[in-house]
């Protein structure tokens, strides 16, 4: 396995929204790992902001159990 597909995970989204999906991407010109990086932040800064300010301090508890295996 690269090391490029160990820093990644699997999200499912409903066949009904990737079209709309495959669409935003290629409007953003991005790779659509980094396009689900800038939707999740961006979610999380609007409806969750302490969450998001805890993630940005690395202070979640799935941050510190990566940390602790070497993955982040």
């Amino acid at each position: 396995m690269y090391q490029s597909e160990k820093n990644r995970t699997t999200i499912r989204i409903h066949w009904s929204h990737k079209a709309l999906f495959d669409e935003i991407f290629a409007e953003e010109r991005q790779t659509r790992i980094n396009l689900m990086d800038e939707v999740i932040e961006f979610y999380a800064k609007e409806k969750h902001p302490n969450l998001y300010n805890d993630f940005l301090e690395g202070n979640l508890k799935l941050q510190a159990k990566l940390r602790n295996e070497g993955k982040i």
